[in-house]
């Protein structure tokens, strides 16, 4: 399951202090393997993966294969 989880576009605070990062936390439901949420802050897009360790045990290389796909997506765009 990919779902995306909008925020705002402005730079929130607490107490003073600015929030720099947001991150997504899903959990997977009976029957799923593995889940992937995205949400977007100010200016940064972050995702968070979870999955199941029977059916993904190799879940990390999830995020080599992410960096990969992004740092493609943004050659594309670029030029």
């Amino acid at each position: 399951m990919i779902s995306n989880v909008p925020a705002t576009s402005e730079t929130l605070y607490s107490n003073g202090a600015e929030m720099t990062d947001i991150y997504p936390v899903s959990m997977i439901s009976e029957g799923q393997a593995m889940n992937i949420t995205l949400t977007r802050y100010a200016d940064q897009m972050t995702f968070g993966i979870v999955g199941d360790r029977k059916a993904l045990p190799s879940l990390q290389r999830m995020l080599v294969h992410l960096d990969e796909a992004l740092l493609a997506l943004e050659k594309s765009v670029a030029g």
